[in-house]
């Protein structure tokens, strides 16, 4: 089976095209739950390794989710195709699936920036404005670096 690489983020003159964001609260908020989704893909390119074997891509021109109905409906057409593939149902695979994929989320980094911690282990809560404040204004009394104009060899 040849892998195919799937390129993901909408221009600004066709984001309208991306339904994802509709839900993007959702994605925010529970980083482990899964969602279906309707899309058209097209080629977008190929990348060929050194053994001659081309690595096709493509890209969403329009993704939407869907749920409720529609959903159950998706669920059937994506079990049907993988059927036809010799796969299993999509729900009991996932469900099952233990070893992690490259879409999957390791709860401990889900946040969007490390979270720096003090000597006791707590979260150390970001600067406060007037910390900030203090911070600009010491940075302003450094004098700017001197060099001698030689570089180093």
């Amino acid at each position: 089976m040849t892998a195919v690489t799937i390129r993901g983020t909408f221009r600004k003159d066709s984001r309208d095209n991306n339904g994802l964001e509709s839900i993007a609260g959702q994605l925010v908020r529970d980083k482990v739950a899964q969602h279906h989704v309707v899309g058209i893909v097209k080629w977008a390119g190929a990348t060929v390794s050194e053994d001659g074997t081309q690595t096709p891509a493509v890209k969403f021109l329009a993704v939407e989710p869907v749920s409720g109905e529609d959903a159950h409906l998706l669920a059937q057409i994506l079990d049907r195709a993988r059927q036809a593939r010799g796969l299993g149902a999509a729900e009991e695979e996932f469900a099952k699936r233990t070893d992690p994929t490259l879409f999957d989320i390791d709860p401990d980094l889900a946040d969007d920036e490390p979270v720096e911690r003090n000597a006791s282990g707590e979260p150390v809560p970001p600067p406060s404005k007037a910390e900030l404040d203090a911070e600009k204004a010491e940075a302003k009394d450094v004098p700017p670096a001197e060099f001698s104009g030689k570089a180093d060899a």
